[in-house]
């Protein structure tokens, strides 16, 4: 319990969410479709929101930058294409594209090990590679960054590695999950860690298993048991309550992490796939976003059927795709849903055709959330672009102002003094003052120069 942040504390550090109508839901882009069998695997905006990204099963990650002339018809600026199947990947936490050092993606493939991409460039960056008891190199099937971005945990069966952001590499610690017949067993298929950044995470498992554990130390923290196996999670918000999703189950799951044993809530979905299927949250916890396989979006208020005991009903219901949506990202500040869409296909009879549907939709789209359709999204994202760009500009100019203090010190020792008060005020007034993470932020722009230099 001393390892979990108080409710009060994690809603004090969350920032305010993005004024969402889903009523007024419009699709505003999209992505042509590939071929039939080449579907996709989820998409995921980046942690500024000035792109999103997908991965499909020609093992080809692609980019979609929205901060250009937004088009009807997506296009990608980015493609990195991977030598096998894809596993999975993720976003490193702290991305910024005014800073193009902190622009890199993770992923993990089959017998390769973990790759860093250059999400400008598409050239790789360096490698985290994993050895087995055999002193080969073998692939995670997980991954997640930690929230300051300082480790990469990557998930194996009984075991999972940790890595030192800043040294690529085989460097790395190991952690068991499953010894001597006890802890959580089986392929680690799912890491999630609260936003706000606990001493705690959670892996879920293909051997239907859910278990926490504490980053300080070597013991887990609670296990639970889950339907089926464990293909997506996330915490809430407020990093008391995590959400997860199962391996053809038809619900995704809620657990109090204060007493895990069982879950508090679920919330229907039609998923009868072993399939990732993905879901997401908003900042404040007001809207659930799933997809299901009949090629249709629900959002529920998870935080009224959490905390009022009331029966997870959709707030509203909508066809999204003409195939099974495994895709579902939230953009982190504007009242934007991307879906991604298709589903792996079999040669079937005529009996079971309309059962698993015989269309072929493997596309991405972009949903503007509120009122207003195309142009008030359009309108939006232009501001938000600009607001971005003057961010930088000031943030740029108050190194600049720092550089050129610190220059008139060197030449000049009797103006250290006020050399370094002028530092102070240029401290004190210039972007991101008062915030008690700013050695973090710094410590990160440091880490991502490292790894470049590597």
């Amino acid at each position: 319990r001393a390892c979990m942040a108080t409710t009060s504390e994690a809603q004090a550090a969350q920032p305010a969410g993005p004024a969402q109508d889903f009523s007024s839901t419009s699709a505003i882009a999209q992505s042509a479709s590939d071929a039939a069998g080449n579907f996709l695997k989820g998409c995921k905006w980046a942690p500024d929101g000035s792109c999103v990204l997908t991965v499909g099963e020609n093992n080809r990650m692609r980019l979609y930058d929205i901060q250009g002339d937004l088009s009807a018809d997506l296009r990608e600026s980015l493609s990195i294409t991977e030598g096998e199947t894809v596993y999975d990947y993720c976003w490193y936490p702290l991305m910024d594209s005014m800073n193009p050092v902190t622009c890199c993606i993770a992923s993990t493939t089959r017998d390769h090990p973990v790759h860093l991409w250059d999400a400008f460039t598409g050239e790789l960056r360096c490698t985290y590679r994993p050895y087995n008891h055999l002193d080969e190199i073998f692939a995670a099937y997980s991954l997640a960054f930690t929230p300051d971005g300082q480790q990469l945990y990557c998930g194996f069966k009984n075991k999972f590695y940790v890595f030192d952001t800043a040294r690529p590499g085989r460097d790395s610690f190991i952690r068991n999950t499953y010894d001597r017949k006890r802890g959580q067993k089986g392929i680690v298929s799912a890491i999630a860690f609260p936003s706000h950044g606990g001493d705690y995470f959670a892996c879920g498992s293909y051997s239907c298993s859910v278990g926490l554990y504490d980053r300080r130390s070597d013991e887990n923290c609670a296990l639970a048991g889950t339907p089926a196996g464990v293909t997506w999670m996330r915490f809430s918000p407020d990093g008391i309550y995590l959400f997860l999703g199962c391996r053809t189950d038809n619900q995704i799951l809620v657990y109090d992490i204060r007493s895990i044993d069982a879950p508090v809530r679920s919330f229907p979905r039609l998923s009868f796939t072993n399939q990732r299927m993905f879901f997401d949250l908003d900042a404040d916890c007001h809207h659930l976003v799933a997809g299901n396989q009949d090629g249709t979006v629900a959002v529920y208020d998870a935080w009224a059927a959490i905390q009022q005991d009331a029966v997870p009903i959709p707030l509203h219901h909508f066809r999204a795709h003409d195939d099974s949506v495994n895709g579902i990202s939230l953009h982190p500040y504007l009242p934007l849903l991307a879906t991604a869409s298709g589903q792996r296909k079999f040669d079937v009879s005529d009996e079971y055709r309309d059962e698993v549907g015989s269309r072929s939709d493997n596309t991405l789209r972009l949903w503007w959330c509120a009122p207003g359709g195309r142009p008030a999204a359009e309108d939006a994202i232009a501001r938000a672009a600009a607001a971005q760009a003057a961010q930088a500009a000031q943030a740029a100019a108050a190194t600049e102002s720092s550089a050129v203090d610190a220059t008139a010190a060197q030449t000049d020792p009797q103006t250290a003094d006020g050399a370094a008060a002028s530092s102070a005020d240029v401290a004190s007034t210039g972007p991101g003052a008062g915030v008690d993470d700013a050695p973090e932020v710094a410590s990160m722009t440091a880490t991502a120069e490292t790894i470049t230099a590597q």
